[in-house]
């Protein structure tokens, strides 16, 4: 990647170059994508949430593993692994020790979101790299 291409702003928990790759370069198509991210993130952190809440492992296992293909589409590699740890754990009938990475996958999940509708924002703008090797 040249200098020209080098963003003013790069986001921390995601990688939005190998994102774009993942759609074959199509910028209308990750635009699309970024914008369901935005939207679909909040019910699935709250879904893990009210599966801890109720206590229901089946429940949380599944709610991780649609976090973790959700945030894989953004290379969002710790929220990603942290994810299918908790999915692991869960999957595995262990649900206490799952529910204790559940703040942390809250936490991890809320920087992913602000920095995604940051980008979101940027693109929109223009003010965001080219996207382009």
């Amino acid at each position: 990647m040249n200098s020209s291409s080098q963003p003013s702003w790069s986001p921390s928990s995601f990688d939005p170059v190998v994102a774009l790759q993942r759609v074959g370069g199509d910028q209308e198509l990750f635009g699309m994508a970024v914008e369901l991210g935005i939207s679909n993130l909040p019910k699935l952190i709250q879904r893990v949430v009210a599966a801890r809440t109720a206590h229901d492992v089946r429940d949380l296992g599944d709610a991780a593993h649609t976090l973790k293909g959700m945030v894989a589409t953004f290379e969002a590699t710790e929220l990603r692994q942290l994810a299918a740890k908790v999915e692991g754990i869960a999957r595995s009938g262990k649900f206490e020790e799952a529910e204790k990475l559940v703040p942390e996958l809250e936490e991890k999940a809320e920087v992913f979101s602000e920095e995604l509708t940051e980008f979101a924002d940027r693109l929109e703008s223009g003010d965001c790299l080219s996207l382009s090797n």
